[in-house]
């Protein structure tokens, strides 16, 4: 019988000692992996199912939290809301974010290849549009809105969030390649394989073997097993 459990760590062996060619092949590094039988006990690649939805609500209040933020100094504006330190530090808080929002999406960005998504430009986008009125509102003098603090906050956000948009729209190598969810890996040993193959480009990325700029990771995790040999003929 077979032993099931080294198979992952073989070829992971041999990622860290092998010798590559330039260019890379592609399918070449794939059937070296398939040609071990798949590890029994590999943890699935990917999110767990369990926590994903949650993961999505809270990322989902997190970008919406620039909007929260604007929502707070147009309610203070139209006298909604009283003026007090409270909604001063709510404000702050949620421009915060929008400044978090901005560089974590930059950093994204640039470290998986600088490639396009519509949901960096869609984040940012709502990032730098919400604080550039929240800065017109505090310019406006329309009521007795919190300046200082606030208001440089207010700005450096808004200048984030359009500078990182404007990063990803035009200084984009192209928009991410995304493999349709029926084709991703879904079996048991797919996701198996999958996980060694996650494990494998982090060694070629260690080793500068693979610049992580000039491929796109994420993608080539969802592509079908026994596929990348469709990377060769692109290069």
């Amino acid at each position: 019988m077979t032993d099931r459990s080294v198979g992952g760590d073989d070829v992971v062996q041999w990622a860290r000692t092998a010798e590559f060619s330039a260019p890379l092949r592609w399918g070449e590094i794939e059937a070296e992996i398939l040609s071990r039988p798949a590890p029994d006990g590999e943890p699935p690649a990917g999110p767990n199912p369990v926590m994903a939805v949650p993961l999505y609500v809270i990322g989902a209040v997190v970008y919406a939290t620039p909007l929260l933020g604007l929502g707070m100094l147009v309610a203070r504006a139209i006298g909604a809301i009283p003026d007090s330190g409270a909604w001063q530090r709510a404000a702050f808080g949620a421009f915060v974010v929008a400044l978090f929002v901005a560089l974590v999406t930059l950093e994204t960005w640039r470290s998986s290849g600088r490639r396009r998504r519509w949901m960096d430009l869609i984040v940012t986008g709502v990032s730098g549009g919400a604080s550039g009125v929240g800065f017109a509102l505090l310019q406006s003098g329309i009521a007795d809105l919190a300046g200082g603090g606030l208001l440089i906050l207010v700005l450096v956000s808004a200048m984030a969030g359009v500078a990182v948009f404007a990063a990803v729209l035009a200084g984009s190598k192209g928009w991410r390649r995304r493999t349709p969810k029926k084709l991703r890996p879904q079996t048991r040993e797919d996701r198996s394989y999958n996980n060694v193959r996650a494990r494998v480009l982090e060694i070629l990325v260690k080793r500068g073997v693979v610049d992580e700029r000039e491929v796109d990771i994420p993608a080539m995790l969802d592509m079908p097993i026994g596929s990348w040999g469709e990377l060769d003929a692109r290069t």
